[in-house]
């Protein structure tokens, strides 16, 4: 290296930056799956699919992370759940749990927060009613997955019952909420 290049390097830090990114990107990677854990297992028990805070987690995530960044997230927490490892709600995990009647959720997380980070780039992120439509489209992603894969087991009409027309209220509360305290917070 030479003096130059030394100097520059000691009197203008970013030009080191690239090699700590990997430590913030695993740093960010490493919240997200925690808080998707913590949430998931806040919940009210509920046949055949509980009530959790695991939808909040996504939306936050899928509303504040990059694109690349909340891929990575929910990618690293559903393998992890698939290993076995207990961060799944219920403290479960498994390959079982994804081939069961909440397989369709875990599997709706991940395209939800991909729909809505393709949405940052279309909506302005600090205006209410963008961030509102954003959550009702995560929310619409998450619930389309995880009916198609609940009527396997019960049923069409009653997987949209069971699985669908039950959260609309916790739902609604839950991204409203969430829209309100982004809000004040930007």
């Amino acid at each position: 290296m030479s003096l130059a290049e030394s100097k520059n390097r000691l009197f203008y830090p970013s030009v080191q930056a690239p090699r700590f990114a990997h430590l913030r990107e695993t740093g960010i990677i490493l919240f997200g799956v925690v808080l998707m854990t913590i949430a998931s297992q806040i919940s009210i028990p509920w046949v055949p699919v509980p009530v959790t805070l695991q939808t909040v987690s996504v939306l936050l995530i899928g509303l504040t992370f990059s694109r690349i960044m909340a891929i990575k997230t929910l990618f690293s927490y559903l393998f992890l759940g698939a290993l076995g490892v207990p961060v799944l709600a219920g403290t479960t995990g498994g390959i079982a749990v994804f081939l069961g009647p909440t397989g369709g959720y875990l599997l709706g997380f991940l395209a939800s927060v991909l729909v809505m980070t393709s949405l940052q780039s279309i909506f302005e992120k600090s205006k209410f009613l963008n961030i509102a439509i954003r959550c009702g489209v995560g929310i619409a992603v998450i619930y389309l997955f995880g009916v198609l894969r609940l009527a396997h087991f019960v049923g069409l009409p009653e997987a949209i019952q069971l699985g669908f027309v039950s959260f609309i209220i916790p739902e609604v509360v839950k991204a409203g909420l969430l829209c309100l305290t982004l809000r004040t917070f930007k």
